[in-house]
């Protein structure tokens, strides 16, 4: 499956059709970005949806750090509760599939933008089916994203 083009990320989210806004190149630097992080095998016929909620994600960020106040976009998008009790106080942050939970630093950044979280949210729809065989084998978050890049093995025990 071929990688997307401007115009394929532009009609999948028009937000981004502006070409002063966002010039083909600036979108075709992502797109290549993106190319070097995902092999189209693993995604079968998600990878170019995917390819283009990782493009959306990377030129948000690039719009929030190109702001006049980079600082001030840090955890901007993201799904988080806080509560406080005294001295004490604890924040967590959603996870990909919606819950609330603390840790996970591997996917923050992709929850800091709706295109990453949609990013995330297919990768684990579509990568989380991958398991090796042997008993009590399961495929870890990192053994998950070699598969996104391409790498294909055994993670048997």
């Amino acid at each position: 499956m071929a990688s997307i083009t401007p115009d394929d990320l532009r009609a999948r989210f028009p937000e981004f059709s502006d070409p002063v806004e966002y010039p083909d190149e600036l979108i075709q630097g992502f797109i290549d970005d993106t190319e070097c992080l995902m092999a189209p095998g693993p995604w079968g016929c998600a990878f170019q949806r995917a390819q283009a909620c990782l493009v959306a994600h990377y030129l948000t960020l690039y719009k929030w750090t190109a702001s006049s106040d980079p600082l001030s976009s840090i955890g901007k998008g993201v799904i988080a509760e806080s509560e406080s009790e005294g001295d004490v106080s604890v924040t967590r942050r959603a996870g990909s599939n919606g819950q609330l939970q603390g840790g996970g630093p591997a996917d923050d950044l992709y929850m800091t933008t709706l295109y990453g979280r949609m990013y995330v949210q297919l990768r684990d729809t579509v990568l989380v089916g991958v398991t090796s065989t042997g008993p009590g084998a399961s495929v870890s978050h990192g053994q998950r994203a070699g598969l996104m890049w391409g790498h294909v093995g055994n993670y048997g025990n």
